[in-house]
């Protein structure tokens, strides 16, 4: 398959759709916006979910008024992904249990957010329901219980997951335990390319759902680790270069050779960058350069 074949499988959007400046025409209606959307990418990543769980109505509202083709990758609201502390809990010690940090869900929350985007189930434009999982959430027995949980509570629904904790990669053989559950699970590893730290995860190539390869892309500005690692109601600043995205060309086209397709989302501010970006991301995608692309960090 060719570059341009390859290329073909990438779909490419930012995060959320709202408040993109300079994007829309002016006086453009908030209720016209997402169509415009629809008409200049072909995916984008609803955030909004992460810290509520939206109306039927208006799920179905969103997947009326874009095209067939078009596709949603929603956050799962951040209780399911065990983002709600204790009462009284602040940040977690090291080497604390997420057990003893994070307030697991009941049932009836994984229920009614599948009742809530099964609109977009049902129009066939559902690209990914995306677990974000915090920090504290680190490789292990338990954990591999609660994905083992979500998978069972959303039945049928395609599931991507993002790991913040760098446990799930290193060493080795925890890297091939955490494919193995993935795979077993039918659950998409995510491709998360995140500011740099110590306690970043680096990131990764390998595919374990042959149907998609998530991509999500949050920046690389030194020092924003820390604002956005334990959310995703807080985005990193930062305009990824040319340079940057060739890096990351070469990591989307081996994914695209692996996977039946790609979802690749700028989710950075400021949103004329995360545009741009995507933009730009998409036309070098079909263009093979002659000395080819830098690897990838």
């Amino acid at each position: 398959m060719d570059q341009a074949d390859l290329a073909k499988k990438t779909l490419i959007g930012t995060s959320g759709w709202h408040r993109l400046e300079g994007f829309y025409p002016p006086r453009t209606r908030q209720p016209d916006m997402l169509p415009f959307y629809a008409e200049h990418f072909p995916v984008v990543e609803v955030a909004t979910t992460f810290q509520g769980i939206p109306g039927e109505d208006r799920v179905r509202e969103w997947a009326d008024v874009v095209p067939d083709g078009f596709v949603f990758d929603v956050l799962a609201f951040g209780g399911l992904t065990l983002h709600q502390r204790r009462p009284g809990q602040a940040a977690p010690l090291p080497g604390m249990p997420w057990s003893e940090v994070a307030v697991e869900p009941p049932d009836v929350i994984f229920e009614e957010f599948a009742a809530a985007i099964a609109p977009l189930t049902e129009a066939g434009k559902l690209g990914l329901l995306m677990l974000q999982f915090p920090p504290w959430f680190d490789w292990g027995p338990d954990s591999f219980r609660y994905l083992e949980r979500c998978r069972a509570q959303l039945p049928g629904l395609p599931l991507g997951v993002e790991f913040r904790n760098p446990s799930w990669f290193l060493p080795e053989p925890c890297l091939e335990e955490t494919l193995d559950h993935l795979i077993d699970l039918e659950i998409a590893l995510t491709a998360s390319d995140f500011p740099p730290a110590r306690e970043a995860p680096l990131l990764q190539s390998q595919v374990s759902l042959s149907e998609i390869a998530p991509v999500r892309l949050h920046g690389r500005k030194e020092g924003e680790w820390d604002r956005i690692a334990d959310t995703a109601a807080t985005v990193a600043e930062y305009p990824y270069s040319e340079s940057d995205l060739a890096t990351l060309a070469e990591l989307t086209l081996e994914l695209s050779g692996e996977a039946d397709r790609v979802h690749v989302i700028f989710n950075v501010l400021p949103s004329e960058a995360a545009v741009a970006s995507a933009r730009a991301f998409g036309e070098l995608l079909l263009t093979e350069p002659e000395d080819g692309y830098t690897a990838y960090q």
